[in-house]
């Protein structure tokens, strides 16, 4: 399994884990999600009751609003 660390939130997530947060981050469902990256919706729940995870999908979900609403200005 492979690993990255994400610096800001100093967590350590497999490349699915990785991928899910990008999506979730971008506002795309749990459902989507769990689709796009062929895992279970269950699978989805699991990491998102982990506080550390959910609250960096949050600061993503953030930080995504506002590049695309510098883009709009821009």
């Amino acid at each position: 399994m492979t690993t990255t660390a994400l610096t800001a939130k100093n967590l350590i997530l497999s490349g699915t884990e990785e991928r899910a947060l990008a999506l979730l981050g971008k506002g795309v469902t749990p459902a989507q999600t769990a689709a796009a990256l062929g895992i279970t919706e269950s699978a989805i729940s699991q990491l998102l009751s982990k506080d550390e995870f959910a609250d960096a999908v949050a600061e993503s979900v953030v930080s995504y609003d506002v590049v695309k609403h510098r883009l709009r200005l821009g």
